[in-house]
């Protein structure tokens, strides 16, 4: 009876792990309209956005999403496009924090891409002679 029960707390066991692993291993497995409302919100508290115009940036994130075009110079059209839209939506203020925002997401991007990418040039490697 113990070998069962054992056995089957194996199986339940692993079988969360690896429904754990494939999550985690596809951390983007957002919906369209998910990723929309959780853009929406994070502008809305960052920006201090009116519920409208929470509504308003939500419903121009769906639009984009609904297009789905793969080709990259319309993807930058969509972006250039999505931004004049948003410049219409928000203040003067709300779109220099959005840019600022913008920005450092950028920068940040690129930080992490340098560190993981490869390393420093002029690394030394630990002295494995054991002459410590």
């Amino acid at each position: 009876m113990k070998r069962i029960a054992l056995g089957i707390f194996i199986l339940l066991f692993s079988a969360f792990s690896s429904m754990n692993a494939q999550r985690s291993g596809q951390p983007n497995q957002l919906t369209p309209t998910e990723r929309a409302e959780k853009a929406s919100l994070r502008l809305k508290s960052k920006l201090n956005l009116t519920d409208d115009q929470t509504r308003q940036v939500k419903d121009l994130f769906l639009k984009r999403a609904s297009a789905g075009k793969t080709n990259r110079e319309l993807m930058k059209q969509q972006r250039e496009q999505t931004e004049k839209e948003l410049a219409a939506i928000l203040t003067q203020d709300q779109m220099s924090a959005y840019l600022k925002m913008k920005d450092e997401r950028r920068a940040n991007m690129m930080q992490h891409r340098r560190n993981t990418s490869s390393p420093p040039a002029n690394t030394v490697p630990a002295d494995s002679s054991g002459n410590d």
